[in-house]
């Protein structure tokens, strides 16, 4: 057989090939088609709405070939616009994230007002507190002096007033006891008594034991004529803290006496300083002792039965 023979038959056989070649392709095709229907059958729910599965499997199977590549088309030509969205999102949300947000902007200036006024608020009751205090304290403080003062203003009168009723009790004895008329001698000694304590009136009496007799015997005796007048009484305590009820209050009295008797006829004057010792007994001044100054300068003249 020649070339040109063999020629024609290499070619029958070569499109054999092809043709066996192509019918296995098909059958391989028409396998893994029934192997996808087989799958989607078994990974699909029972079909209740009566719809062909078969068709759905194969329409899956053969869609998501196409779908495959008509997403692939398409998201090259879509992937650059999303690309670009994405980042004009990003970059208008950066410029949000920049941009203050006004309600919370609003939220904080009420917040840091509120903040302020409560300081403000605060300071103003610790100042208020302050004053107040400071004023009570100066209030207090000067009530108290004011107080004080009035305390020592009423013991002062009260002192005073006690002073001058034990001054009057002792003026008014010395002045009764200065005067003397030998005429009445008994009757002088009677006065003597009255004004006096218990223990002091008791020196007058006219006992035996008493020296009321002898003053009046002494008078008579000597035809005595007397007058006086007191012209100065000092009390020898402190008036801020005087003596307390009971307890005796010294004075000394100065007066003048004029006296005549029956030897010396013509009346002569001298100064007598006296201490009259005045003591409150039940709410009445009565004199304790009375008598010459032991301490005083000058004559004087003892009252006959006076300590």
């Amino acid at each position: 057989m020649n070339e040109r023979d063999s020629e024609p038959h290499n070619e029958v056989g070569e499109q054999s090939d092809r043709g066996e070649s192509a019918d296995d392709t098909r059958a391989t095709l028409a396998a893994a088609a029934d192997e996808q229907s087989t799958e989607a059958m078994d990974n699909t729910e029972p079909n209740t709405s009566g719809h062909d599965t078969t068709s759905i499997a194969t329409g899956d199977a053969t869609g998501d070939k196409t779908g495959d590549a008509t997403g692939d088309n398409k998201g090259d030509k879509t992937g650059g616009k999303s690309s670009a969205g994405e980042a004009d999102s990003d970059e208008k949300q950066a410029r949000a994230d920049k941009t203050p947000d006004v309600g919370s902007r609003r939220r904080r200036s009420r917040v840091s007002l509120r903040d302020k006024r409560v300081r403000v608020a605060a300071v103003v009751v610790l100042v208020l507190a302050i004053v107040v205090g400071v004023g009570g304290w100066a209030f207090q403080s000067r009530s108290d002096a004011l107080a004080e003062r009035d305390n020592a203003v009423a013991k002062l009168r009260s002192s005073t007033e006690d002073l001058n009723a034990a001054r009057k009790a002792a003026e008014a004895y010395t002045n009764k006891a200065i005067t003397i008329d030998y005429n009445r001698s008994e009757d002088y000694v009677k006065d003597l008594a009255v004004g006096a304590t218990a223990t002091f009136g008791d020196t007058f009496s006219t006992k035996p034991d008493g020296a009321g007799q002898l003053i009046i015997e002494l008078q008579q005796q000597l035809r005595m004529h007397a007058s006086g007048k007191v012209v100065h009484t000092l009390f020898t305590g402190d008036i801020a803290n005087p003596p307390p009820p009971g307890q005796p209050w010294d004075m000394i009295v100065v007066a003048n006496q004029t006296t005549s008797t029956a030897q010396q006829p013509e009346r002569s004057t001298q100064v007598m300083v006296l201490k009259v010792t005045v003591v409150r007994l039940d709410g009445e001044w009565k004199i304790a002792n009375f008598g010459p100054d032991p301490q005083s300068m000058g004559s004087a003249v003892a009252i006959p039965g006076a300590n």
